[in-house]
């Protein structure tokens, strides 16, 4: 970077910090947020693959507006930068096509888009159709940046291990959130149902996404043995997570154990009412030939 470059990056930076105190000081602080889209605006227009993986590294800390404005469900702030990045992405298509043409013969893409123009119809015949153009439109929203734009993006080897490691990190971050969470309530079994809110609905989706991370995250730590990895693996709230998922699978199988004796014995008591010759009948029949 030049020295001009770094005087333009800083004095952008002053302003945009100004703008945020004076917003903050007039008391509109929602108007606050106004410098940070600005700084989207550039990664996504400068830095497209970047903003990709920061997109990638905020999933995990999406939160759900419906949990606070009823009748409106969307995900801040992942849902509307894949918004904003899905039309960034068809103005640069359109203006200079870059995507291989042969992946519109992929047999994945031809389902998702078969599903998308059946979505279109009957969102026109629909007797709400500006409820199934919303609709259509939030499918569009996820499908395009990550399935399309993905198809050009994942290509490098390179890119793949990154967006890993983005993801990865992030939902580390939130396991630690949600340990100390549960912490405070004793790890409790019905507060282990909430406290990973407002992060993730329940923990059914957290443990679902935590056993998607897992054997990534071993292969990963496998062919190298990083200072982040270690973070990640061991000193987080992952190495955390595998003790009290160890103490919880034990619990599960010291509760579990009466049923599966009763079950042994009923296996055991109908495999010897089936065979022809039970033990009691050879025992009888040893002791009369005796």
């Amino acid at each position: 970077m030049t020295l001009q470059n770094k005087i333009k990056l800083a004095a952008g930076v002053l302003v945009l910090t100004a703008i945020f105190t004076l917003f903050n000081w007039m008391r509109i602080e929602y108007l606050a947020f106004f410098p940070i889209g600005l700084l989207f605006i550039y990664l996504a227009t400068y830095q497209t693959e970047k903003f990709f993986l920061f997109i990638a590294f905020l999933t995990p800390f999406s939160v759900n507006i419906e949990e606070y404005i009823d009748g409106f469900g969307l995900y801040l702030p992942t849902e509307p930068l894949l918004f904003g990045f899905m039309l960034w992405f068809l103005f640069l298509q359109l203006k200079a096509p870059f995507l291989d043409s042969k992946i519109w013969k992929s047999p994945i893409v031809i389902s998702v888009s078969s599903y998308l123009v059946w979505l279109f119809i009957t969102s026109i015949t629909s007797t709400e159709p500006i409820v199934s153009f919303k609709f259509l439109l939030s499918k569009l929203w996820f499908i395009v940046p990550i399935l399309i734009f993905g198809t050009y993006f994942f290509k490098s080897h390179e890119n793949r291990i990154k967006f890993l490691w983005y993801f990865i990190v992030s939902c580390s971050l939130v396991v630690c959130f949600t340990i100390a969470h549960h912490s405070m309530y004793g790890f409790g079994e019905e507060e282990g149902h909430w406290v990973m809110w407002p992060f993730f609905k329940d923990h059914t989706i957290y443990g679902a996404i935590i056993a998607l991370c897992l054997p990534l995250l071993r292969q990963l730590r496998a062919q190298s043995l990083s200072f982040l990895l270690s973070f990640c693996y061991q000193n987080s709230g992952l190495s955390s997570l595998f003790s009290y998922l160890e103490l919880t699978f034990l619990r599960v199988m010291k509760t579990g154990l009466s049923s599966c004796g009763i079950l042994s014995c009923l296996v055991a008591l109908l495999s010897v009412l089936r065979s022809p010759t039970t033990p009691c009948m050879a025992l009888g029949r040893k002791r009369v030939t005796g």
